[in-house]
């Protein structure tokens, strides 16, 4: 085995191999510790910790041979020295005497003895140690596969990045579990259940859950250590020094098609865009809420600056430089990208890498392409003049604009828009407006683009404006105008003192003391009208034929896609439950977010029941969880009539639920 001897000899000749041996063993020990690659990176460490071990067992081979000879080999050579034929008691120097060696007189300095004289002295120590030397090499060859192992998670740290203290790496991916839960009745078998990750609903980063439009994937941050994650289907990306383009703009955004996934985050002081976990940048800046995907799901495009200048980034390519870049857009088709730029004192728009007309400022509204994308609309500044430029061609000029009233028509023939001229507003219509109302709101196209309805308030008298046409006037509008879905009716919500009424083509239907404006709707036969309606402090849902109830309260209603159901919430006492033809369902503490099976034979709906929430299938409810996740389109998406799935938490386990239903007899 190793002696002091040896320790004292290796550490006096190779000063430096202690420390560095201790630096990478403390370093490796602790990436052990905190690494989760178990990616193909892992490679690079394995192939380096070999090539360290073989050289370590090279210097621990050197190291003996080293050990076999004297300690200067120029002025004694092993050949003069007779240690393999003069025992060790019988040895003298060349004068008769007994050699002085420590063991004899251990304060004797070193140096005293003569070059002749330490060749004899190491001579008989080594020869007696011949006998252990192999064990020596094993000893010197056990510790460099443990030097080889530290040295292989200090590797794999500088490849992967190894943490500065305080801060963290990624954790694991949550492993993707199914399981069989409990069936929801009338299902041909039980809910199918995969938990996808670890979801913390009380974290600061709860506000980036997302889920994709088909509701098949679902992404996060979650913060690790000082800093934060994401999470993409259960697996972890990151970390990263903060994510968003700021604290309140935290976007994780997912394609049209749902197949990519993007989002912005900060590394060390600057910005980079991750798309479907590759890192792009990093810039100096990035568009707060720039990253938008195109309709198809094929391209995407963002805003960001590197030094003094800012350019568009489309499909990871950079677009000409300008001082600043903002607000890109798609045309639906997926063909076309506009966006403001600026160039000095200049704004203008670019559409397709061409520059339009320099203005003092200039902008994108929130549709700037016409729905057959063939038109491009924005608004530009000149002075204190506002003109919004279609197609390169400029209008009306006007003291104020608001730009996110620009829209088309259904058919891409006909524009409108909310202006300012003087102290008066008006909607300009195909460039043409009419000044002399108080306020506006609520601009609307009928579906066939022939007609379009605006609220307007002058005075202190509400009315809707038809094709430019006053209808009656009202105390107060509530909702926004509705035209038929064969554009040949139109309806809206009044209050003519303490009546409530709808009015129909102008005419007033029956009054009640309340109406909710948001749930005015046409009949599937297009000529009639449903609402929610109040009378005495009871709530009924007044059908144009039927007037049912009354109830406590009355929630949102819907029809059939073929319009031959109809189903709604409704509430009495503490209790809450669904009317479906006429038949109330079970009640539940909750209910919400209705909706019917493409193939109208099931009613689906969220439900809650203390602190447990439900997805309900004709009544019937399904596996209990804390949360049911919902997107835009509804709590649950429909893959064929019969089947479909949503998410859910329950604890902090958030899981995705595949059902099916039975098929209609």
């Amino acid at each position: 085995m190793l002696t002091q001897g040896d320790l004292d000899y290796l550490f006096r000749r190779f000063p430096l191999l202690g420390a560095i041996g201790l630096v990478i063993s403390v370093c490796g020990c602790l990436t052990v510790i905190t690494s989760s690659s178990s990616n193909l990176l892992g490679l690079l460490p394995l192939a380096l910790g070999l090539l360290v071990l073989v050289a370590i067992w090279w210097l621990a081979r050197w190291f003996v041979n080293r050990r076999a000879e004297p300690v200067d080999a120029l002025d004694a050579p092993a050949a003069e020295v007779p240690a393999a034929e003069t025992p060790v008691a019988d040895a003298q120097t060349a004068d008769g005497q007994q050699p002085i060696t420590p063991s004899t007189q251990p304060d004797a300095p070193l140096a005293e003895t003569s070059p002749v004289a330490s060749a004899a002295m190491v001579a008989p120590s080594h020869s007696h140690g011949q006998s252990r030397s192999p064990r020596l090499i094993w000893w010197l060859a056990g510790g460099a596969v443990l030097l080889a192992a530290v040295a292989c998670g200090l590797a794999a740290a500088l490849v992967i990045g190894l943490p500065s203290v305080g801060a963290c790496t990624p954790r694991p991916a949550a492993t993707s579990s199914a399981i069989l839960g409990p069936a929801i009745p009338g299902t041909v078998s039980p809910s199918l259940e995969a938990v996808i990750a670890t979801f913390d609903p009380a974290s600061p980063y709860s506000d980036t859950l997302t889920i994709s439009p088909d509701s098949r994937r679902v992404a996060f941050a979650a913060a690790q250590g000082a800093c934060v994650v994401a999470l993409v289907d259960g697996k972890t990306e990151g970390p990263y020094d903060h994510f968003g383009a700021s604290d309140s703009v935290r976007q994780i955004v997912f394609s049209p098609d749902s197949r990519h996934v993007a989002y912005i985050a900060g590394v060390a002081g600057s910005y980079v865009i991750v798309m479907d976990g590759q890192v792009q940048g990093p810039y100096l800046a990035v568009g707060r809420t720039s990253l938008v995907f195109s309709p198809d799901g094929q391209q995407y495009a963002y805003s960001a600056k590197v030094g003094s200048q800012m350019f568009a980034v489309v499909n990871g390519q950079r677009q000409p430089a300008y001082d600043a870049v903002d607000n890109p857009h798609f045309s639906p088709d997926s063909r076309h990208l506009a966006y403001a730029a600026q160039t000095g004192a200049h704004w203008f728009v670019v559409r397709d890498e061409q520059a339009g007309p320099f203005y003092d400022d200039a902008g994108l509204g929130q549709t700037p392409f016409s729905p057959d994308s063939r038109h491009l609309v924005y608004w530009a500044k000149t002075g204190n003049q506002t003109v919004v430029v279609t197609d390169g061609t400029p209008g009306l000029a006007m003291d104020g604009i608001d730009a996110n009233s620009i829209s088309f028509s259904p058919d891409s023939s006909r524009l409108a828009y909310f202006a300012m001229f003087g102290s008066q507003s008006s909607f300009v219509v195909d460039g043409q407006s009419q000044p002399g109302t108080n306020q506006l709101a609520a601009f609307v196209f009928s579906p066939d683009s022939q007609h379009f309805a605006f609220q307007a308030r002058r005075d202190s008298q509400w009315s809707v404006v038809e094709d430019w046409h006053n209808g009656p006037s009202f105390d107060t509008l509530a909702g926004d105008p509705l035209f038929s879905p064969d554009s040949q009716h139109l309806a809206y919500v009044s209050r003519q003192g303490s009546h409530w009424l709808a009015v129909l083509d102008g005419q007033p239907q029956p009054d009640y003391d309340g109406i909710v404006g948001a749930s005015l709707q046409f009949n599937p036969d297009g000529q009639s009208l449903s609402y929610a309606a109040s009378h005495n402090n009871q709530w009924y849902l007044e059908t144009g034929q039927l007037e049912l109830g009354p109830y406590d309260r009355l929630g949102a209603f819907v029809f059939g896609h073929a319009g031959q159901h109809l189903a709604y919430t409704a509430q009495r006492g503490s209790q809450q439950f669904v009317i479906l033809d006429g038949h109330q369902q079970a009640a539940f503490d909750n209910v919400a977010l209705l909706a019917f099976s493409p193939d109208d034979q099931h009613v689906v709906y969220l439900a809650r029941r203390g602190a447990q929430r439900f997805v309900v299938v004709d009544g019937q409810p399904g596996p209990a969880f804390d949360a049911v996740l919902y997107t835009d389109s509804g709590v649950v998406q429909f893959d064929t009539p019969t089947t479909f799935h949503y998410f859910a938490l329950r604890g902090q386990q958030l899981t995705h639920v595949e059902a099916q239903l039975a098929a209609a007899p």
